[in-house]
Parts: structure tokens; sequence; C-alpha cells
């Protein structure tokens, strides 16, 4: 079952992996049709709600081959394909869940301007200025079973215009 409200959400409820992985496949083909130059998307949900399986299913529906691994431990991952620098953070380790400075430590600020460079941040509500300034965030959570619902929210105009193209899209 899903509900399409492309003013500032757009939410689905109760899909399966397989809707799941489906969903993330007509999001990369939006993502890559926009020829966005620059992204930045939050990751929200509880510990084990599939922010890193969303991932997987995202980066493989936009070509890449290799292993997707959780940043949990390592802070972030770097992925290179069809000519985009996709940038995996978690931030959920930071020492002071709190702390600018501890963000500012690793250099994204700098790289998340870049040319061709999406960043995908879990966790990123601990850093209030990044959180601010996403153009998108993608909220999991279980609906029973191994099910989960799933809500966007456009927070910048470039997520608003990413938002109607999903809905607009064939996903049922």
């Amino acid at each position: 079952m899903w509900i399409k409200n492309i003013m500032k959400n757009l939410s689905y409820y109760n899909l399966t992996e397989k809707k799941l992985e489906q969903l993330c496949s007509t999001i990369s083909d939006v993502l890559l049709a926009s020829k966005l130059d620059t992204l930045q998307f939050g990751l929200s949900g509880e510990l084990g709600a599939g922010k890193t399986t969303w991932m997987r299913y995202f980066l493989e529906n936009l070509g890449y081959s290799g292993k997707v691994v959780s940043p949990t431990y390592t802070l972030l991952e770097e992925y290179n394909v069809n000519d985009i620098n996709l940038i995996h953070v978690d931030l959920y380790r930071l020492i002071d869940p709190n702390s600018e400075q501890e963000f500012e430590s690793l250099g994204l600020r700098e790289r998340i301007a870049c040319p061709s460079t999406w960043i995908f941040v879990e966790w990123a509500e601990r850093v209030k200025s990044l959180y601010y300034s996403l153009d998108l965030i993608l909220m999991l959570s279980f609906s029973g079973n191994q099910n989960r619902d799933i809500n966007f929210i456009a927070k910048t105009s470039k997520g608003y215009n990413i938002l109607s193209s999903i809905g607009k899209s064939e996903f049922p």
C-alpha cells in the first residue's frame, strides 16, 4: 500500500524486501535521469532498520558491482559509479553526537561541494548544520515481519523536484 503526497513527503508502507529493492531501482533511475551534479541525502531509522541494505540496493541499481559495506566503523565508504562519486557516511559513532568540530575533521564539508558528488548520511541529525542542508531525508522503519515503511521528506527545491519525479514514476 502506498500514499503519495508530493508537496513535501512521499510515503510507502509495508514494503517487502523485493518492493524495497524495486523502489531503490526507481529512485536510482530518477536520480540518474535528473543529471544532478551534487546531492545531499539523509538516511534515518533505528539501528537495523535497513539503511545499509537500502544503500546496497541503490548502488547495485546504479550499476555498482562491488561489495557494499556499512560505514559504521569506518565512518565513510566511497564508491565511484556512473561518473558519480558517492560517499556513504555513518555519523552514529561520533564521540560527541552534537560535534560540528568532529564532523569538520572528517573533511566532508569540502567534498560535499565537489562536482558529481552525492553524499548519503546516516544519523545526519547528529550534525545540525549538515542536517539542515540536506536535499532529501529517507526515514526507514519496521512495519511488521521483515517489511518496512518508507517516508521521504524534501528539504530543498532539488529534493522537491526529485520527490515529484519519484511520485510520477511507475513504481506501484
